[in-house]
């Protein structure tokens, strides 16, 4: 059972692709959990850049495709 394409866009077809997407380098992003909120009041949170080995990404990989299964 798949769950691709990933990301809130559909861009990333594998989970492999998603891993080197987290490898490259970190992220930002807003949460705005209402609606009514400024600009200002929106949170940014910053997801760091994965510092993973091969064979631990090789064995998140393995774990997220065990989770669809």
């Amino acid at each position: 059972m798949s769950s691709a394409p990933y990301l809130h866009d559909g861009s990333l077809e594998t989970l492999n692709d998603v891993m080197a997407h987290y490898m490259q380098r970190a992220h930002t992003f807003e949460l705005n959990t209402n609606a009514a909120q400024t600009t200002a009041q929106k949170q940014t949170h910053a997801v760091r850049q994965l510092q993973l080995t091969p064979q631990e990404q090789r064995a998140l990989i393995a774990f997220l495709l065990a989770l669809s299964n």
